[in-house]
């Protein structure tokens, strides 16, 4: 019997693994689901961690994209859902994605939240809301879904080496393809708004995607990106 949908997670040292593996079974209660981890360690030390065995464990070369496309050619739903391992899905999540789509959507992503108190917080999740409407376009972190044949018929993601969740989205739309957003939020990690800086890792990242959309290459993009995160960690 083939699952409804298929859940592919990228992971390199996460160390919770086990635990959001399971969560996803419990959560997905009454729907068929396949999950797929794709480890971006040679060594698996992600996947060591998970105790299931129906769950397909998967290496590849470390790159989110990479992965992604690696656990995207063994997935066997009609439906795939590209997850962040610090990424916790809504409950319902599995109806509410079968139903968001219809017959008629290829593609959609569910509101972002984010898993800390204070005001600025708020901000950025409204932010997000107001971009995703503005723009239709909606990032890894709100746990994008794609039918499964239209995400082979444009040729997955681009083995970019940042923002590759942005331009298979862009990619989409210029297709006529249609998106849509879920009115649930997921619940994602403030660990690296905390571990950056609340402003400085909003501004940050506002200013690399003025710089995507002005033509700047993703290599150069990302070296901005990581020598940000490098030096506070």
């Amino acid at each position: 019997m083939l699952p409804d949908i298929s859940v592919i997670i990228p992971v390199y040292n996460e160390k919770d693994t086990a635990e959001v593996v399971e969560n996803l079974f419990l959560s997905a209660l009454g729907t068929t689901i396949q999950v797929v981890v794709i480890d971006g360690d040679p060594e698996r030390s992600s996947c060591k961690q998970i105790q299931r065995e129906e769950v397909l464990q998967l290496t590849s070369p470390l790159g989110r994209a990479v992965q992604m496309n690696t656990g995207a050619k063994h997935a066997t739903a009609p439906i795939l859902l590209f997850l962040h391992a610090d990424t916790t899905l809504p409950e319902g999540w599995p109806e509410s994605i079968r139903k968001s789509l219809g017959v008629k959507k290829s593609a959609g992503a569910f509101r972002l939240g984010i898993d800390a108190t204070g005001m600025l917080f708020r901000i950025i999740e409204a932010g997000t809301v107001i971009r995703c409407f503005l723009s239709g376009i909606p990032y890894g972190d709100q746990a994008i879904f794609i039918r499964s044949n239209v995400f082979r018929e444009i040729g997955g993601f681009r083995e970019l080496p940042i923002l590759e969740d942005v331009d298979i989205m862009k990619r989409l739309k210029l297709q006529g393809h249609r998106i849509v957003m879920v009115n649930k939020s997921v619940l994602t990690s403030a660990r690296r708004w905390l571990r950056e800086g609340i402003l400085l890792r909003s501004f940050r990242n506002r200013l690399i995607m003025l710089m995507y959309y002005l033509g700047v290459p993703p290599t150069t993009l990302k070296k901005i990106y990581y020598n940000n995160r490098l030096q506070h960690e």
